[in-house]
């Protein structure tokens, strides 16, 4: 099951996307290789945050952003519940 997702100004949001198709497509989550942060990082728009960080390597400046912005293992277990799972 795909969904199209969008952001803007750090929401997900999914257009067009009932509760009830978000709960099954999250029931079918376990089991799946969660992507890493820094894999995430890879599509976001820009990760220049602090003053210098036009001088820091790419994969470096994904991997802070990630860091600071993503929580994987949490974004999993809010999905988990909203499937009802505990």
């Amino acid at each position: 099951m795909n969904l199209r997702a969008d952001t803007f100004g750090g929401v997900i949001t999914l257009p067009g996307c009932s509760a009830a198709r978000l709960r099954e497509a999250a029931g079918r989550i376990p089991g799946r290789a969660l992507p890493s942060g820094e894999d995430l990082a890879a599509d976001a728009p820009d990760t220049e945050i602090e003053k210098f960080d036009y001088l820091v390597p790419e994969r470096l400046r994904r991997r802070g952003w990630a860091a600071r912005y993503l929580d994987v293992p949490g974004a999993a277990e809010w999905l988990g519940s909203l499937a009802g799972r505990k």
